[in-house]
């Protein structure tokens, strides 16, 4: 991997995500809100797992989003997963736009200040960009929302379809399928498929 050094004044905010008040959201909401945007955003609930542990590291207080936790720190806030899934995990957050590695020569993670303390260079985790993004992941949570409360409502719509068509006759093979195709999970594109053909 090439290496990538990052540059920043000490004491002043390195993202957007840092209000002037210091301001940063909390650390529950924020993994929330990524967990409700999971089906957007494509991760899996093992990869967010691993993002909150790198979360974790991150002071309530702080001026940068840069994790120095080793490995085997965010191994055992994850209960043990191998260093190998560790990896791949931050590979994917990496991928998807939530991680910005800075790597050291020796691949620690530290930081290291300047003799006047004017500056700082951090290696580790950049998770800058899951608060850059913050507002779009909330939209993309929003819009899951919705959909699954629309999904929810045309669910309750066919079943009652096919219940009155039961009472009608119980025979009605059609709406006994109905009724066992609700069983599995369903798209939004399904359940419209379904009551269009009724």
């Amino acid at each position: 991997m090439a290496f990538t050094q990052a540059t920043a004044p000490t004491g002043l905010r390195t993202s957007r995500g840092l209000s002037a008040d210091n301001s940063i959201p909390e650390r529950h909401i924020v993994v929330a809100t990524i967990r409700t945007a999971a089906p957007r955003l494509g991760l899996s609930s093992s990869v967010i797992s691993t993002l909150e542990a790198m979360l974790s590291c991150l002071a309530p207080k702080r001026n940068h989003h840069t994790v120095f936790a080793s490995n085997v720190t965010l191994s055992f806030r994850r209960n043990g997963i191998s260093d190998r899934t560790i990896r791949r995990h931050a590979a994917t957050l990496q991928e998807i736009g939530l991680l910005v590695r800075h790597d050291s020569p020796n691949r620690k993670r530290f930081t290291r200040h300047s003799g006047d303390g004017g500056k700082a260079l951090r290696f580790g985790f950049d998770l800058s960009p899951v608060f850059d993004r913050l507002h779009e992941i909330a939209a993309m949570a929003a819009d899951v929302m919705r959909e699954k409360e629309q999904i929810g409502y045309l669910r309750t719509k066919i079943r009652a379809v096919a219940n009155a068509s039961l009472l009608d006759n119980p025979d009605d093979d059609i709406a006994l399928d109905i009724l066992r195709t609700l069983r599995r999970k369903l798209t939004l594109q399904d359940c419209e498929h379904i009551l269009a053909e009724l």
